[in-house]
């Protein structure tokens, strides 16, 4: 059996032509490697270097040795780097960024299920807006998103992950609430958003996802919203709305928080329904991390086991 040390012993010899100077790089004795290399030699039954020369040159079988002793060596180092890569992993980072999206829950989840299985990771989970997930993705500031898709930026690919309503929310004194409609397999009644033509809206900031989905919307119906104000996130979204009495976006599984549901009626819009959709961005041609990696793959996992609780309800 040849054993790496045998490799780099070898190939020393090879490079320093006399067993004296490999000796030296090996920081052993001249003995101790002539002693090994003829030990070698006898187990493998081939003489690797001719000794009759000043300089020691490699024999045929010699020849072959240093070529496949070459590779040995380079899958060790390969192999060597991998593992350091590995157990820097295991004590590095893992940055993620995401939006004020339906994901928002299972990512406070899947972050406790990752810290339970690897309490030496430092976690930075940081919510932004789309556009600055974006930005640092690009920037290499983080090393994942979760946002409300699509993405605008050529540089970044992105997955879909989860897709749910776009709800309206309307205060339940509005006279307009009546005029809702009931959908099929829905507990939310449709309405016609031109009824609201002349309302005031709470939306999310221009250059945000969510507010380019409804400034889409408002295009279909050929609305120009009146905007008395515009937030950062769904939470000031919501607040603001209540405390002034006007209608407002928000995805629905925004409203599993019974907070935002105390004196607003919800409607389904647009035709077809109008869906949001959250999901991954990544950096292009990067590939991700161990730590990202699974850390979508628990993502991945508490979907789908969402979807199998909401089949059966």
């Amino acid at each position: 059996m040849i054993e790496c040390k045998d490799a780099d012993y070898v190939l020393a010899i090879a490079k320093y032509k006399t067993i004296s100077a490999a000796a030296k790089s090996l920081f052993i004795s001249q003995p101790a490697l002539t002693k090994y290399l003829k030990s070698l030699e006898q187990r493998l039954g081939v003489i690797l270097f001719d000794r009759n020369k000043k300089k020691l040159q490699p024999t045929v079988a010699g020849a072959h040795y240093l070529r496949y002793a070459s590779e040995l060596v380079t899958v060790k180092k390969r192999m060597e780097d991998e593992i350091l890569r590995v157990r820097n992993e295991e004590k590095g980072q893992l940055r993620v960024g995401f939006s004020c999206t339906g994901l928002r829950y299972i990512v406070f989840d899947a972050l406790d299920i990752l810290s339970s299985r690897h309490p030496s990771f430092e976690l930075d989970f940081m919510e932004l807006t789309s556009p600055e997930i974006e930005r640092r993705l690009i920037d290499q500031t983080i090393d994942i998103g979760m946002i409300t898709l699509p993405s605008s930026s050529l540089e970044l690919e992105s997955q879909v992950l989860f897709e749910e309503n776009l709800l309206l929310g309307v205060p339940k004194d509005h006279p307009m609430v009546m005029r809702g409609s009931t959908i099929a397999n829905s507990s939310y009644m449709w309405i016609d958003l031109s009824l609201f033509r002349d309302e005031y809206f709470v939306l999310r900031n221009k250059g945000t996802h969510f507010r380019a989905t409804t400034d889409n919307l408002f295009q279909q119906y050929n609305m120009e919203p009146k905007v008395l104000l515009s937030t950062r996130n769904h939470y000031s979204t919501v607040e603001v709305a209540k405390r002034k009495q006007i209608l407002f976006f928000i995805p629905e599984s925004f409203i599993q928080d019974q907070s935002t549901s105390e004196n607003i009626e919800y409607f389904l819009v647009g035709m077809p329904i109008a869906k949001i959709s959250s999901g991954l961005i990544y950096r292009k041609n990067m590939p991700l991390e161990i730590a990202a990696l699974e850390f979508l793959h628990i993502t991945d996992s508490l979907l789908q086991e969402r979807a199998r609780i909401n089949l059966h309800n």
